[in-house]
């Protein structure tokens, strides 16, 4: 893929998705959970300084149902709602990307897939490469001699080579694969009695989904998966039609649009500040500096008091009340200078048959602390 320019295309909504089981629950001070709009910009961070990508965009799934509801009702039905603390991310994911300036590709009534596959086969037109960064199988159909995906979770780019290792066949094969398996994820029916690894075999052995229809046709002792694949020949010509990506969204590929220019720290700051996620600026390769401000304390601050080298009380005795606005009594306090001091303080605790430990931190994100 040396010699043209290459573009990144992002399955953004997978990466929400990621991101939200990747990170622990996190929410602003005020309640607004944030856990996977941070996680989404530490991945992106990453990308953005592994790849340093010159052509960018992010394509989201409609907010509406797509052309496959209308084609098979049942599409996605079994999928759950989206987690209640996940829907108010979605809004944040995106002013993070319109923050950051980096083109949003989403077009109503069309999968984040599709407009993935439409700019890929325009972007070959104009004499660009593609790489398509998502850990989605479906995906795969469109790799090519100029055509990669990236799955980041995994650290793995997928050429040609890649996905017949992973699925027995080539890219323009993976939608048959599909179609014959079905996919119980987007409750694309499939064939029964045919799974990933034995439709493969088909497909590795006649082709496409109406050649493996024809081929299992005309066996005369067919096993029971063949047998199967008969009698659901209008299943899997549904599946193929669901499986197979969209390639003529009506969205233009405009490689001046998508050309990365720097973020403004200014800019992507409000919107940190927003969510009270400073610490990003450092993971989206920015400088803090200019914008930065130290978040209002959580509760008021205490008048601080230096620590006095009076002996423990015992644990059994010891009882602190502190009420805010005061000064703390520190009687009960010890501060250890000396590996002998801590030394005598293990003993004690030895003896005792208790110790707790509490450690001050920077941040309260374990991650980032």
């Amino acid at each position: 893929m040396t010699g043209r320019p290459l573009v990144y295309l992002i399955d953004g909504s997978g990466y929400i998705f990621r991101a939200y089981f990747a990170v622990r629950p996190l929410a602003t001070s005020t309640g607004v959970p944030t856990h996977a709009v941070t996680g989404f910009a530490r991945m992106l961070g990453r990308l953005l300084k592994e790849e340093r990508p010159t052509y960018l965009g992010i394509a989201f799934d409609s907010r509406t149902k797509n052309f496959r509801h209308a084609m098979y009702p049942e599409y996605k039905a079994n999928r759950d709602a989206p987690p209640e603390d996940l829907v108010p991310q979605f809004d944040l994911t995106w002013k993070l990307v319109q923050a950051l300036d980096i083109p949003v590709l989403q077009l109503d009534g069309f999968e984040a897939d599709d407009v993935i596959a439409t700019f890929t086969a325009q972007a070959l037109r104009h004499g660009f490469d593609v790489r398509v960064v998502s850990g989605d199988k479906d995906l795969m159909q469109l790799v090519g001699e100029h055509v990669t995906q990236l799955d980041t979770m995994k650290g793995k780019v997928y050429d040609r080579a890649g996905v017949i290792e992973r699925f027995g066949v080539p890219p323009e094969r993976v939608a048959d694969v599909l179609a014959l398996a079905g996919d119980a994820s987007d409750n694309i029916p499939g064939v029964p009695k045919v799974g990933e690894k034995t439709a493969a075999k088909l497909v590795a052995a006649y082709g496409d989904v109406e050649q493996v229809i024809a081929a299992t046709t005309l066996i005369t002792k067919p096993k029971a998966f063949e047998k199967a694949v008969v009698d659901n020949q209008e299943s899997a010509r549904l599946s193929k039609r669901l499986a197979t990506l969209k390639e003529d969204v009506p969205l233009t590929f405009d490689a001046a649009a998508l050309k990365m220019t720097p973020p403004v720290p200014e800019k992507i700051g409000g919107f940190l500040k927003s969510i009270e996620a400073f610490s990003l600026m450092r993971d989206l390769g920015l400088s803090s500096t200019a914008t930065e401000a130290a978040p209002p304390p959580r509760t008021p601050t205490l008048p601080f008091v230096a620590p006095t080298a009076t002996p423990l009380a015992s644990p059994a005795t010891q009882t602190i009340h502190v009420e805010v606005g005061t000064a703390i009594d520190r009687s009960g306090y010890q501060t250890l200078l000396s590996r002998e001091a801590v030394t005598a303080l293990l003993a004690k605790a030895r003896t005792t048959g208790v110790l707790s430990i509490d450690t001050e931190t920077t941040s309260i994100e374990a991650t980032r602390a």
